[in-house]
């Protein structure tokens, strides 16, 4: 099974394909509406939720030091780490 869409940090939406499982890294550029890089410099925390697009509810959490990983602050790219066992439950479908 795949995961086949997704929203991820910010509202985004970006689309990547998730062998329901397997560990992946998202890489994500936060960048302001008109596109210039947001500056995570002192950003007291960074959150990445992950649900369905009907439910409020969150099916996986990131935080930084548990699946963020901030690399590039000025330029706002982070990484978040999705282990096998945050996508072994994941049924395909849009989140």
């Amino acid at each position: 099974p795949r995961i086949t869409k997704f929203y991820g940090v910010c509202g985004m939406k970006i689309q990547a394909n998730i062998v329901q499982g397997d560990d992946v890294d998202l890489v994500f550029n936060i960048n302001t509406k008109a596109n210039n890089a947001v500056n995570l410099t002192g950003a007291e925390s960074i959150t990445f939720q992950l649900g369905r697009l009907d439910d409020q509810d969150a099916l996986i959490e990131k935080t930084v030091g548990d699946g963020v990983t901030v690399n590039d602050a000025a330029a706002g790219q982070i990484t978040v780490a999705l282990a096998d066992t945050d996508t072994e439950e994941l049924l395909p479908g849009t989140y």
